[in-house]
């Protein structure tokens, strides 16, 4: 125990040391370097690697792609304090083949006792004309991508926030494993958004063939998302989206809630295994629901297929063209159809009432807890089942 506690105090006094030691740096670097025949920029925007440091220093990192010429400009500016000058972030510039590497610090490079604070701003302008692949890598820092049009562009933050604006290419990457990422308007053949543990704030997202956004943790909004294969993806953050259109859509929910305020998709799947779904405008061909809590839609249209273990369902039809087949464990149903509906419907509840505002002009029979009905003539299936709820069925 004794030796412990002089190591500690030793550590202690060391870095207080340091702190007390530490130098100013005013950072003002500049390079331009020629891209021509380049197919790969690689930016390794990690902060300094040290152990037992006291470090407030902030590296912000801004790379944009709408330079003029073929030269890319690098800049590093700012004031900061340290007790080592090899830990002083600089452009370390490597060019090896097709790609050209961009870094603040060098690989494999470790302090103790490290004591920094400040501010660093680190810059990168690429041409316009540049259309290979950007890959960013970064941790500790904040980190702003914007204004390209190129074949791939991966970006990747492991400790620190990620934003994207106008981007476009084949392959779309952006991950953060801690902090937030903002996208706004991109587009690509595939796109790929993940967060481990923050928000995910989407303003105008377009994949032309697949897209997949995924968040263990946190929140994901979107403004306006549009796709051909769209996922969502979350363990546990709720889903709030303005306008989603897609070929096909497919929500998965651990544990959150799902709002959609409009959907235009071929087909619609939603599977929640704890939450509540609310949909003000759904246009959707099919539409699959699996859900343990509320399930509440607007106005709807479409096939719709929902099973729930518990939650009441309210769904509104502005048109009756599909099949609607319900089936919940535990939950009343309300059901609004528009006035002069054509259907043939199946209403069972083994433990609660069954009210109807149609008038049944063809045959009613009732058997147990179990009402089948021709209306108007017949025609549309319509399927509503719960074990223990009242089932609703009425005129819009």
């Amino acid at each position: 125990m004794k030796n412990k506690r002089i190591v500690l105090t030793l550590i202690a006094g060391a870095m207080i040391t340091a702190a007390v030691f530490g130098r100013d740096y005013d950072l003002n670097e500049r390079e331009s370097i020629s891209l021509s025949g380049v197919g790969e920029v690689v930016f390794k925007l990690d902060g300094v690697n040290c152990s037992l440091c006291i470090s407030t220093l902030d590296i912000l990192s801004d790379l944009r792609g709408d330079g003029s010429g073929r030269d890319m400009a690098l800049s590093l500016s700012g004031s900061i304090s340290s007790n080592r000058e090899k830990a002083v972030p600089s452009l370390i510039i490597d060019e090896r083949g097709k790609t050209v590497t961009v870094q603040l610090y060098p690989d494999r490079e470790s302090f103790f006792g490290l004591s920094q604070s400040g501010t660093a701003n680190f810059e990168a302008t690429l041409p316009e004309s540049f259309d290979g692949t950007v890959t960013v890598r970064g941790s500790s820092n904040n980190i702003a991508v914007r204004n390209f049009d190129v074949t791939e562009m991966d970006a990747e933050n492991s400790s620190g926030n990620l934003s994207a604006n106008d981007i476009r290419g084949e392959e779309v990457s952006f991950k953060v494993s801690s902090g937030d990422i903002e996208v706004g308007r991109t587009e690509g053949s595939k796109v790929s958004i993940e967060s481990s543990s923050g928000r995910i704030t989407i303003d105008n997202l377009q994949a032309s063939a697949e897209m997949e956004v995924r968040a263990s943790s946190g929140r994901i909004t979107g403004r306006r998302i549009t796709g051909n294969q769209v996922v969502f993806n979350s363990s546990s953050a709720d889903i709030i989206l303005e306008v989603l259109k897609a070929g096909n859509a497919d929500i998965k929910v651990s544990s959150g809630d799902v709002q959609l305020n409009t959907v235009t998709a071929e087909t619609l799947e939603i599977k929640l295994s704890s939450g509540d779904l609310e949909i003000k405008t759904l246009d959707s061909n099919r539409t699959e629901i699996s859900t343990s809590g509320k399930t509440l839609i607007k106005s709807g249209r479409g096939e719709i297929i929902l099973e729930g273990s518990s939650g009441d369902v309210d769904i509104t039809l502005s048109a009756l063209d599909a099949p609607l087949n319900l089936d919940i464990s535990s939950g009343d149903i309300t059901i609004a159809l528009p006035e002069g509906s054509a259907f043939d419907a199946l209403l069972d509840t083994s433990s609660g009432r069954i009210r109807s505002e149609f008038p049944v002009l063809g045959d009613l029979t009732a058997e147990g807890d179990e009402l089948n009905g021709t209306i108007n003539g017949g025609g549309v299936p319509i399927t509503l089942q719960t074990s223990s709820g009242d089932i609703k069925l009425l005129q819009r």
